[in-house]
């Protein structure tokens, strides 16, 4: 060891750890802003000399279906859900993905819900535990979609005249329900869907 690796306490075979600035961005307006250091200088002379710092980023909103597929299952079904979400394209690839959704972690859904506010994902984080303590997201979706299109269903019933009872029947012969159990569903949207339609 020579004096100057003794008092620098950084030996000759000594080797540093890389550092480098990774950005993950889940706006929804695509990144505009700068990706280096570089282009925050002023226009001066010796802006060539300076040292220049890149700037790695995630735009996680804009991936493409080819970048996703290089994740692992679990960030890869995470960036899905911020990619594809409030579309219906978010709900057909759930369902063809079935496994990898059936038990996110649940700070995995903590995440998702602070990024996009879901209430839909808050109800499936109560709702839809696995006993490993994760959170179904496919089957909360799949349950999710049919009442959904119940919900519709009933509005559609409404606005063309069908009385409650004839709406009930009707329910439970589309959607296999018992009788209470349409009633309910039907009684909790009726009101709903009047004014749905009265809007119009």
């Amino acid at each position: 060891m020579s004096t100057e690796e003794i008092l620098s306490g950084f030996y000759r075979d000594d080797k540093l750890i890389p550092v480098i600035t990774l950005v993950i961005y889940y706006g929804q307006e695509e990144w505009t802003h700068p990706l280096k250091l570089s282009e925050l200088f002023k226009d001066t002379l010796f802006k060539d000399f300076a040292d220049d710092m890149p700037m790695y980023l995630l735009d996680v909103r804009h991936m493409t279906k080819e970048k996703l597929d290089a994740y692992s299952p679990l960030l890869k079904a995470f960036f899905v859900i911020l990619v594809y979400e409030g579309t219906s394209e978010l709900d057909n690839f759930i369902r063809q993905n079935a496994k990898n959704f059936s038990n996110l972690p649940a700070p995995t859904i903590d995440a998702l819900i602070e990024i996009t506010h879901s209430k839909e994902l808050e109800r499936f984080k109560k709702e839809y535990r696995t006993p490993e303590g994760g959170v179904n997201v496919c089957y909360g979706i799949q349950t999710y979609g049919n009442q959904r299109e119940m919900i519709g269903t009933i509005h559609t019933l409404q606005r063309h005249g069908f009385s409650v009872a004839e709406t009930v029947k009707d329910i439970m012969t589309e959607y296999r329900l018992k009788e209470q159990d349409a009633e309910k569903v039907v009684k909790e949207n009726w009101r709903e869907a009047v004014s749905a339609s009265e809007t119009k």
